[in-house]
């Protein structure tokens, strides 16, 4: 299975090898588990941009990979450009729900102190143009 951890992984393998040639044998730098999925992982930083193949069976690592990897150099995801993307966006949905819900709490609160202000406005009202 390829999950965001192995993009990583062969990401970083793709820069400190100067890329990958894919073969039926088992490369030893993956597990037998990992090695099953390598080319579909290839693939998949390959549509990402991260990669480019020459023919079917070597990757290189593009500029946009490297450039990902330089940007995920320090901090907290070193060299794991595709688990701070993850991270990033459960942030984003997290920080959208609590916008959402802070919107609705503001609206309902305007609802009754609205409510509750209408008896003063009639008062106000009839003293002032009755």
């Amino acid at each position: 299975m390829v999950d965001i951890n192995f993009l990583d992984k062969l990401l970083n393998y793709l820069r400190e090898n100067d890329g990958i040639a894919l073969s039926d044998s088992f490369d030893t730098d993956f597990t037998k588990e990992e090695n099953k999925y390598l080319r579909q992982a290839a693939e998949r930083l390959e549509n990402d941009g991260y990669a480019q193949s020459i023919g079917k069976y070597q990757f290189f690592i593009t500029f946009d990979g490297l450039m990902a990897l330089d940007e995920t150099f320090l901090g907290k995801y070193k060299n794991q450009p595709y688990k701070r993307i993850q991270i990033k966006s459960r942030w984003n949905n997290a920080w959208l729900a609590i916008k959402v819900v802070v919107t609705v709490i503001h609206g309902v609160a305007l609802l009754i102190l609205a409510a509750l202000a209408i008896d003063e406005i009639r008062s106000l009202f009839n003293r002032l143009f009755l």
